[in-house]
């Protein structure tokens, strides 16, 4: 266990991730229905989804917690929904599933944000965008002077006046 958390947290610091959970969780086969333990973590990149990944099985895996997934519990079961569902369940000594559940959903939230923020930025830009081209031309062109922001200022003197 010991390796497995500074596994974790080598690649959260090599990769500039930060990781909300790490531990073990049973995950349930996707065919056979049987319930594995497995080391899993919840990494939260900045300015990136975040991701759950696991491994210690046969075959390692992830989900990437963008603002598609959703995640609840169900009695003593997490499920996590992104496309298809994933089923874990604590794993024994381990974190709760409540505490698994909140970490994951602080990783979509943070998908959520970082989706808002990208649509404000285009949408506080996008009235400018009529008015680029034509400013660009007239200001190229000298009709219309540049703002001094030194005249500004209020003990600024005036400014000199514009040169033939």
């Amino acid at each position: 266990m010991v390796w497995f958390l500074s596994y974790f947290k080598e690649k959260s610091d090599h990769e500039g991730r930060s990781s909300h959970a790490v531990g073990t969780l049973t995950k349930r086969s996707k065919w056979l229905k049987r319930w594995n333990v497995r080391h899993a973590t919840v990494l939260q990149p900045p300015g990136s989804p975040g991701s759950l990944e696991w491994f210690g099985g046969a075959q390692a895996g992830s989900i990437v917690l963008d603002a598609a997934c959703t995640v609840r519990i169900d009695g003593e079961c997490l499920i996590v929904s992104c496309g298809r569902e994933w089923h874990f369940r604590a794993a024994p000594g381990g974190e709760s599933v409540e505490s698994w559940r909140a970490a994951i959903a602080a990783a979509i939230l943070h998908s959520l944000d970082l989706m808002i923020s990208a649509t404000e930025a285009e949408n506080a830009l996008g009235h400018f965008k009529p008015f680029a081209e034509p400013l660009a031309k007239a200001l190229a062109a000298g009709a219309i002077a540049p703002l001094d922001a030194h005249a500004l200022r209020p003990s600024a003197p005036p400014p000199p006046p514009p040169r033939p």
